[in-house]
């Protein structure tokens, strides 16, 4: 984990109907740091939202009593922000997901894709209880 002081840490119950607030967080803090370009913001936003959406639909498998754990760090002189995702649920291996046919219309791996593709990098790793995701962007 870092060691620094977040600048966010949300706490939610792992349900789809609550990660509408994940995005409404993210979108405050990336304009009070001074992101100011909507389509960076945009994609964070996405990139988490994925990820989040697969906790609650594969880690947790729609149980209700999971949570998520958000915590989100930045490096103003860098301008590089860290976003930490936090579940208790199932652990998976992420390279164990084929890669999506485009062409085909997929029903799964678009997710993964997405995050990988909108953040400079993503890690996932899967220790004792808990998974975490954590995703880097570096702004311009």
């Amino acid at each position: 984990m870092n060691d620094e002081q977040p600048l966010l840490t949300l706490d939610i119950q792992a349900v789809n109907a609550f990660m509408a607030v994940i995005g409404v967080c993210v979108e405050e803090t990336l304009q009070r740091v001074g992101i100011t370009v909507q389509q960076d913001r945009y994609n964070v936003q996405l990139a988490l939202h994925e990820i989040a959406v697969n906790i609650v639909n594969h880690a947790y498998a729609g149980r209700s009593d999971g949570r998520i754990r958000l915590s989100v760090y930045y490096a103003a002189e860098s301008r590089c922000m860290t976003f930490e995702l936090l579940d208790t649920g199932t652990g998976f291996d992420p390279n164990a997901v084929a890669e999506p046919d485009l062409d085909a219309l997929p029903e799964h791996g678009l997710g993964l894709m997405l995050a990988y593709s909108l953040m400079d990098r993503v890690e996932y790793t899967c220790a004792g209880t808990f998974n975490r995701w954590r995703m880097i962007k570096t702004f311009k």
